[in-house]
């Protein structure tokens, strides 16, 4: 499976810091990539525009997602990640992440994976 995942800052530094803990996580090291936009005009070079992760389902779909829920809840500010898989796709906030009890933060962690990979849906995201 391939998804997307863009980080909603208007910060490419956000988008960096995010590839950059896929590459510690055992079970996506080497999955993901950034892929560069070309540039706007006036400007030179590419802007990372998307993180681009590709797994299977199982350990992988589930160390993605709790990743990305870890990574928002160490976010200060207001910072959102939406994953895209084809049309279907799920933003979440830090806000949101923050305001989650341990329970419920993996309570999210299983929703996520599930949305992800198919077997369940969520109107809306979270």
């Amino acid at each position: 499976m391939s998804f997307i995942v863009e980080v909603e800052t208007g910060d490419a530094g956000h988008l960096r810091d995010l590839h950059a803990w896929t590459g510690r996580q055992p079970a996506l090291r080497g999955l993901t990539r950034i892929i560069a936009a070309a540039p706007a005009p006036g400007r030179l070079g590419p802007v990372p525009e998307i993180l681009q992760v590709v797994v299977g389902s199982g350990g992988a779909l589930a160390g993605l997602s709790g990743m990305v829920i870890a990574w928002l809840n160490a976010r200060p500010g207001e910072v959102t990640v939406k994953l895209t898989r084809g049309e279907d796709h799920l933003e979440i906030t830090s806000k949101c992440v923050r305001s989650l009890s341990p329970e419920e933060l993996r309570t999210l962690v299983i929703q996520v994976s599930e949305t992800l990979d198919g077997s369940r849906k969520i109107a809306g995201g979270r």
